[in-house]
C-alpha cells in the first residue's frame, strides 16, 4: 500500500513539475494542427406528480481536428454523434458533420480563451429520414499545461434542425452545453 501510495505521489509530482518547466506561448501558431474531441453522457427520468416516467440517456461524442492558417486563427472540421435511447424504446443516433473557424486569443500564459462557431448539417434515421441545417456559437477557455496537450472548457448554444422532407416548419433542438474535452497539438 505504501508503495503505491509513493508511486502515485511521485507520479503527480512529476507531472506537476514537467507542466510548469514548459515554455509559455507555444500553442496557436501558424501551421500547427489541433487533434481532440470531447465525450459526455446525460441520463434522465423524469418525475410528473410524484410518479416516475420512463427514463432516458443520451451519449455524446464529438472528435475533431483543426490547422492554423495564421497566429490564433484554426479552421477545422468535427463531426458530433449523439445517441439518444429511451428506457424500454429503441435508440436514435443523430450526426452532424460541421465545419469549425475558431479564433484563440494569445494570453502569454498557460491559458488560451477561444471563440468558435460551427456550421454544419444534421440528419438521422429512425423509421424516418430527418435533417437539416445545424449551427453553433461558443467560447472558452484551452488550457496547455502538459508538453503537447490541452484541456477545454467551454459553453456553446446550439440549434438544430431535423426536418422531414416537405416540412415548412422547423422542428430540431436548441441546446445550451456545457463542454469539457482534451486534444493535443503538433
Amino acid at each position: 500500500m505504501r508503495k503505491t501510495v509513493f508511486l502515485l505521489a511521485a507520479f503527480f509530482f512529476l507531472i506537476t513539475v514537467t507542466a510548469y518547466s514548459q515554455p509559455v506561448n507555444k500553442f496557436a501558431k501558424k501551421g500547427q494542427w489541433e487533434i481532440g474531441g470531447t465525450i459526455g453522457f446525460v441520463s434522465t427520468t423524469p418525475v410528473t406528480n410524484g410518479n416516475t416516467d420512463d427514463s432516458w440517456s443520451i451519449f455524446n461524442f464529438s472528435p475533431s481536428v483543426s490547422y492554423f492558417v495564421t497566429d490564433g486563427f484554426e479552421i477545422g472540421g468535427m463531426i458530433d454523434f449523439q445517441s439518444i435511447k429511451p428506457s424500454g424504446g429503441s435508440s436514435t443516433t443523430i450526426y452532424t458533420l460541421y465545419a469549425v473557424p475558431t479564433y484563440n486569443i494569445n494570453t502569454d500564459s498557460y491559458f488560451y480563451p477561444y471563440l468558435q462557431a460551427q456550421l454544419g448539417y444534421n440528419g438521422y434515421s429512425n423509421g424516418e429520414s430527418r435533417s437539416g441545417i445545424a449551427w453553433s456559437l461558443g467560447g472558452g477557455v484551452k488550457a496547455n499545461f502538459v508538453t503537447n496537450g490541452l484541456l477545454k472548457f467551454g459553453i456553446n448554444y446550439t440549434q438544430q434542425t431535423l426536418n422531414k422532407s416537405g416540412d415548412t416548419e422547423r422542428d430540431g433542438f436548441n441546446i445550451f452545453s456545457v463542454v469539457l474535452g482534451a486534444g493535443v497539438f503538433f
